[in-house]
């Protein structure tokens, strides 16, 4: 109270603001904002949408990107987000989100060495790093675990998970599901998980 006391009557302080050092409890009534955004100060992690395919997919091609899908169609426009049978997630609701994605990377036959990778697409850009896998043998599977947390984004916008066989190796590779033969649940060939970062009151 003092310091608000001193800039009210020395406007010269103004231009000399230094940190201030809060000990005591502070009860704020308003939001906290900055740059016009409001702030989470204390944060829970929800989960709004969880989905995975247990079909195998590859690209067709050396270089060019296969758009990757995650079962059936989820949710509706009321939903925080939705996801259509293309893969394609739609945020309904401007929030704070956060995004996982699983894939597990393998190929049938051919020989050499396949440079799969993978990366997420928020709007059409992508967002973070790729994720890759290097595969010499149509017995192996090599899961790739990514988690990202997109910030704040704006209601309409869309996200997308794309994979590519790189052209520095063998047309051959994709994402695949493995069947338990004891009966277990599935292994997916793709599993994405939205949260949405809310407020603790």
């Amino acid at each position: 109270r003092e310091v608000m006391t001193q800039l009210a009557v020395s406007p010269v302080l103004l231009d000399a603001a230094l940190a201030q050092v809060v000990t005591d409890d502070v009860n704020f009534t308003g939001k906290i904002k900055k740059n016009g955004v409001n702030l989470i100060t204390n944060a829970k992690e929800v989960e709004v949408l969880r989905a995975f395919s247990t079909v195998d997919q590859a690209p067709t091609t050396l270089g060019t990107a296969l758009q990757l899908t995650h079962g059936a169609a989820q949710k509706t426009a009321s939903d925080p987000v939705m996801l259509s049978a293309a893969g394609v997630v739609t945020f309904n609701q401007t929030g704070f989100y956060a995004i996982r994605v699983k894939l597990q990377f393998g190929r049938t036959g051919a020989t050499g060495t396949s440079e799969l990778m993978s990366r997420i697409m928020l709007n059409g850009t992508q967002f973070g790093v790729s994720a890759s896998a290097k595969i010499d043998s149509p017995n192996l599977i090599i899961p790739t675990d990514s988690r990202v947390v997109l910030g704040q984004v704006a209601a309409g916008s869309v996200l997308t998970v794309e994979i590519i066989r790189d052209s520095t190796g063998v047309d051959a590779g994709g994402v695949y599901a493995k069947t338990s033969a004891h009966g277990w649940n599935v292994s997916p060939s793709t599993l994405i998980v939205v949260s949405r970062l809310e407020g603790i009151s």
